[in-house]
Formats: C-alpha cells, structure tokens, sequence
C-alpha cells in the first residue's frame, strides 16, 4: 500500500510524572491544564512553575506541550484566563486548546498569531462548522466525537486547510461532544466548567411513569471507552492530523501505556504497514483501563454497543466464565490461569439483569484443561 502520513500522537497529562510517561514512550505532543480555566478542576492540574518544566522536558525531545482552557468563561474572568495564557506562553506552551468563542477572539487580540485549537465542546461534525472554525481563525479542531470516518472525509475535503484532531483512546462522554448539562442539574457541578459528577455512570431505574411498571435498571447511560486502533490507517486516509488520547485524570502508568501502544501501531503504519492490532498487542490497554472498549461512531452510529452495563468502571481482561460452586470454592474455566492475590470481578451473562460483584483471590487450585483453557477452583 502507498504510505500514509502518520498523525501526531497526543498524549494527555494531569502531571509532572504523566508528562514524563508521555514523552518517553513516544508521544509527539502532551496537552495539559494549568490552575484553572480547564475542564479538570481537581487533581489534574500542574502548577505554572510546573508546567515550565513540562515545557522544557517535552522541547528537549522535540514534543509540544499544548494548555487547556476548554470550559466556558464568564466575562468577569477573561483577564485572568488572558493572565494566565500569557505566563504560560513564556514558559513555553506551544498552543492552547479553548472552547469559548469570545475567549479565543480574546486570545487572537492579545497574542496575536499564538497557535489556536478549537476544542471538540466546540461540536465541530458537518463541513459548515468546520468553515466557521477557518474563518475564526483557528488553526486546528478536535472533532466532535460523534464523527464518523464518513463525516470526517466530507469536512476534510470542503475544508482542507483547516486542521484535523480526533480522539483515538479513552473515556466517552454521552453528551454530544462533551456538552453535559446533568451533572450541574443532578449535583450541582457543572461539567462545562470542569466539575463533571460522572452522572452517566450512575445506576438507573427507567419506569414508564403512566404506569408505574420498571422496565430497566443498571447503568443504562454509562458509554464504553473508545479504543479506535482498528482505524487507524482510516483516520489517517481520511485526513486526520492528530490523534488524541484522553485521560488528564489517569496515572502516569496508563499514559505510559496507552502511549507506547499507539506509537508502535502508528510507526507501524508509517513504515506501510496498516494491519490492524493483535488481541495480544491490546491486551495490556484492556488491563490497564477499560470498561470495555468500542470504535464509538467512528464505524456508524452506535446502539447499545456503546453502552457497558455491567460496571461503569474499570472491568480489566475476559478471562472466562463460572462453571459451578461449592460452599467454599468457585469452579471456573479460564484462557489464562489466575494466579493467588489476582483482582477478579465478576458480571452477569449477556442478558441477564444483575449487579456485578469481585474479590481478590486468597487460593487458587488448578484442575485440569479443556480444549486449551484452564480448569481451576
């Protein structure tokens, strides 16, 4: 196959360690809050002194350090957050990444020609958007997340100087693009400002209120995490620029993670290799975080695909399934052993109502193998 040119990888950190993790396992840019003005108000945000150091460590690498000011800000703060860009320009951020159209005019005002990226709570998803964002001035979009590789085709061939960013990994919100009004009417914490509640991964009861009768429970809105690196070569066809992780609240160790992945499956595309990735090679994504993953809407709009109703949170690898029990042991046939001290959860089978339940593993017996997995009590 003709080679393809490989999109930038960005790397998302809420610290100093993070950027660390970022940098050295091969991301080309790190995007990063500082103190305030940003869409994760509590413990994902670095000290201006602090992001002058990421800035020096990710320059010494030839990696960029973009700054998020993607939340809404009221007119009485504007001075603050140009206050604030300003120091963070001389430390030495590259971009910053912003969601408020008056703070970005703000922004071409006061630091004219500094690198602009519309941020995806922009709800940038038709070729119409796109232009509006060009003629803002804005040098690169992060898509809406509802985009599908059709969609995004369309908006790079009717806007083709515009710059194209996409999420490729990580938490969905199931709010369009972001734009959630119910955790500031359920918890008083508003997601546009950077306070998001996670409502959507609580648990529900969906009544029909005429009469009474329950028709569903669980964690009805609860979305998968995205993990598009079965498209990876498509994204890059259809002319996405930059590939963006998400995680500014995870630890340096999934950055770590996620980051050395998507490098090797993008040098590998580089080299005109577009083979999708082994379940092998994805293993060690799924382990570190997952609540089970989807390729979101890249591949069409998705149904209840999108949604994990088992558990909201970390669900870790498959491993196998419960074949029976006893009043002190759980039999089980497993694709790989677990091993004493292992975390296991489990959930119950594809269409059965129930909550899900876990434990550690104090002892562990092996009983024999079938058809090459493992029996074990």
């Amino acid at each position: 196959m003709s080679r393809l040119p490989v999109p930038e990888l960005l790397a998302p950190a809420g610290s100093l360690d993070a950027v660390r993790a970022a940098v050295a396992n091969g991301a080309n840019a790190v995007y990063l809050g500082a103190e305030r003005f940003n869409a994760r108000d509590e413990g994902a945000q670095l000290t201006m002194e602090e992001v002058g150091v990421a800035c020096a460590m990710a320059h010494a690498r030839g990696v960029r350090i973009y700054l998020t000011l993607n939340i809404l800000t009221k007119t009485a703060e504007l001075s603050d957050a140009l206050a604030l860009l300003g120091e963070a320009i001389d430390v030495g951020v590259d971009a910053a990444i912003v969601q408020d159209v008056g703070l970005i005019r703000a922004i071409q005002r006061t630091y004219p020609g500094f690198e602009i990226h519309g941020s995806t709570q922009l709800t940038v998803h038709d070729e119409d958007g796109a232009r509006f964002m060009r003629d803002l001035g804005i040098d690169r979009v992060v898509l809406a997340r509802e985009n599908t590789l059709d969609d995004i085709r369309a908006i790079r061939a009717a806007v083709p100087e515009l710059g194209l960013e996409a999420f490729v990994h990580g938490a969905l919100c199931i709010s369009y693009s972001g734009q959630c009004l119910m955790s500031g009417l359920i918890s008083e914490r508003s997601a546009n400002r950077g306070s998001c509640a996670q409502s959507c991964r609580k648990d529900y009861v969906l009544t029909d209120t005429s009469t009474g009768a329950e028709l569903d429970r669980g964690f009805l809105i609860s979305a998968k995490d995205l993990a598009a690196h079965d498209q990876l070569a498509q994204l890059a066809e259809a002319g996405i620029g930059c590939l963006k992780v998400e995680g500014r609240k995870k630890k340096p160790e999934y950055v770590a993670t996620v980051t050395k992945a998507y490098r090797e499956w993008l040098d590998r595309l580089a080299a005109g290799n577009a083979t999708t990735p082994e379940f092998e090679e994805v293993r060690p994504l799924i382990q570190i975080y997952s609540r089970g993953f989807t390729a979101g809407m890249l591949v069409g709009r998705a149904g209840n695909s999108y949604i994990t109703r088992a558990q909201p949170d970390n669900r870790g690898h498959e491993i196998g399934v419960v074949t029976g029990w006893d009043e002190r042991e759980l039999f089980v046939e497993v694709s790989h052993p677990i091993l004493e001290r292992d975390g296991l959860g489990f959930e119950p089978p594809p269409g059965v109502r129930g909550t899900g339940t876990g434990f550690s593993a104090q002892r562990v017996r092996t009983i024999g193998e079938r058809q090459g997995r493992t029996l074990q009590a």
